[in-house]
């Protein structure tokens, strides 16, 4: 069913955005197709797959990003809950 797909999509974008607002980035989808990442700057790049996608972030961050870092899941937990 498409509209799974679709949800999923955006499910897993609002996920990663969680991540990566952290390192002042955000993703979005394009299309259907492929995502934009963006920084704070206007920086942008294309991915192509979210497994594209957390090499091209340490690029536009200028530093290593680990979405599974225990400080960074700690501090996200508490801003989350």
């Amino acid at each position: 069913m498409p509209w799974l797909r679709r949800r999923a999509r955006r499910e897993r974008v609002a996920l990663s955005n969680i991540v990566l607002a952290q390192y002042g980035l955000s993703l979005a989808d394009w299309q259907g197709r492929e995502f934009v990442l963006r920084s704070r700057t206007g920086a942008t790049a294309l991915v192509s797959t979210l497994g594209d996608l957390w090499p091209k972030a340490e690029q536009l961050a200028a530093r290593e990003i680990d979405p599974l870092d225990p400080e960074l899941l700690d501090r996200l937990d508490v801003n989350h809950g």
